[in-house]
């Protein structure tokens, strides 16, 4: 879960940033996710995550690329989309154990 909410977070302010009008740069929220790939990766490999995990954090990460530059939504829209992504993340976690994907 921490691989989900520290590049989370550090996109959620770079997006609010940009949203007031102030410089945000893209790269530490895409190294943070490349990151959490990295890591999600080794855990899945070493079969302590499922790979719905990974799954999941790609999404994020496709989100993290193209969402800071095409982003046009409000706060508001803006947090019920990190809202809807971390519960896809949990599902994904979930079900990935339960059906052992």
């Amino acid at each position: 879960m921490i691989a989900r909410a520290v590049p989370s977070i550090l996109y959620v302010r770079g997006c609010l940033a940009r949203l007031h009008r102030r410089a945000a740069s893209p790269l530490p929220i895409w190294v943070a996710h490349a990151g959490a790939l990295v890591l999600v990766a080794a855990l899945t490999r070493a079969g302590l995550a499922p790979r719905l995990a990974f799954a999941a954090m790609m999404i994020l990460a496709f989100r993290a690329v193209f969402g800071f530059w095409k982003l046009r939504i409000s706060a508001k829209q803006l947090g019920f989309s990190e809202i809807g992504f971390g519960a896809l993340t949990v599902l994904a976690v979930v079900f990935g154990n339960l059906l052992e994907l």
